[in-house]
Parts: C-alpha cells; sequence; structure tokens
C-alpha cells in the first residue's frame, strides 16, 4: 500500500493506492490537474516516480509543482531528483513511453480521447505492466481510458462548495465518500500574496 498523503483519500482507499494495481481518478480538468501535481509532490518526496503527461496542448506546471513542494513543506531537491518527466504528443508517443515504465511507480495524465482498438492494446498493455508496476491514472471527465477488468480502482473527484468530494466508484472490496479541504489539493491554507506565486 503507497499512502497519497491526503488523510480522507487514504482513508477512503484503505490506507492509499494498491502496489501493482492501476487507480484512476476522473474529474473536472482544473480540480484534476492540481491533485496530480499535488500527489507528484506527495509521492515524488519518497518513492522514485516516472510521470507521463500525454497532451497536445497544455502540461506539467514545474512552477506549481515546485510552490506546492514549498507550500506542503517537502523538500525540492528530493522531488527533483525523484521525479522523472516523459512528455507525450500522441498516442504513439505513449506507446513507447509506456515501454520505458516497467518496475516503476507510474502517474499518466491523459486528456485525450482514443479509439477503441488503442483502448484494446492500452488495456492489455495495462494490464501486463501492473504485474511490475504501481500506475496512477489521471482522466478528465468522461470514460474510463481502460477496459473495466484492469482498472483496481476508481475515484471521481467533483468540487462541492470550498472543499473537495471524493467518491469510490469502483473498488474489489470498499466502498463510500469523503470530503476533504480545497487547501489540501491546493497545497496550502488561505489566501497568499500574489509575490508568492511568482
Amino acid at each position: 500500500m503507497i499512502p497519497l498523503g491526503i488523510s480522507e483519500l487514504d482513508r477512503l482507499l484503505g490506507g492509499g493506492v494498491e502496489e501493482g494495481r492501476l487507480t484512476e481518478f476522473s474529474g473536472d480538468g482544473g480540480l484534476l490537474s492540481l491533485l496530480y501535481h499535488n500527489l507528484i509532490v506527495r509521492l515524488g518526496k519518497e518513492h522514485e516516480l516516472l510521470v507521463i503527461h500525454l497532451s497536445e496542448r497544455g502540461g506539467i506546471d514545474p512552477y506549481l509543482i515546485r510552490r506546492m513542494a514549498r507550500s506542503l513543506e517537502v523538500d525540492w531537491n528530493s522531488v527533483s531528483r525523484n521525479v522523472k518527466v516523459i512528455r507525450c504528443f500522441s498516442a504513439y508517443d505513449f506507446r513507447s513511453a509506456l515501454d520505458t515504465a516497467k518496475g516503476r511507480l507510474l502517474m499518466i495524465y491523459n486528456p485525450l480521447t482514443f479509439r477503441a482498438d488503442f483502448i484494446n492494446w492500452l488495456s492489455w498493455r495495462m494490464r501486463d505492466l501492473t504485474r511490475e508496476s504501481t500506475v496512477l491514472s489521471f482522466r478528465t471527465n468522461g470514460a474510463s481510458t481502460y477496459h473495466d477488468h484492469v482498472v483496481y480502482a476508481l475515484v471521481m473527484v467533483r468540487t462541492l462548495g470550498e472543499g473537495v468530494k471524493a467518491i469510490l466508484m469502483k473498488h474489489p472490496s470498499l466502498r463510500g465518500n469523503v470530503t476533504f479541504s480545497l487547501e489540501e489539493v491546493i497545497g496550502w491554507e488561505g489566501q497568499r500574496p500574489l509575490l508568492e506565486w511568482l
């Protein structure tokens, strides 16, 4: 079990993400991106982490990661040493990136929608990969990127007023939902001066 470091989310998942399994997070793009960047910091402080970011535009924000590390009081040197990033612009880039992921803790951000034949290939590839790797996948609103039999746990996240609601949509033994503060996802409490963003 690998704890994520957000107490309510860990509780919902029975202590964290299951090693050697695929856990998928889904939700609206802005919140999901914040959670993704936050977990890069939280997991990257103690684990070697491979991040595959699949996007035609936008992407991983190293400045946001550094600000979150500072706000969470995580040593930036640990994160920058432990986290490796592969940027993919297409499904074909994604295929070769997955070849380097064997035996690693892996985070995938994928807002794209694939053709059915590619989803079939990807589902089988992910099933094989999770025999030796732990995978966290982040998918903006919509259907799962993988076939149901491949995903161990599916968590839907939504903003709820000043907080976040996480709903466990799929898990072999757990059910439920939790609410936690938006500050835990953003990485700080309250408002900050503009200069701290720079």
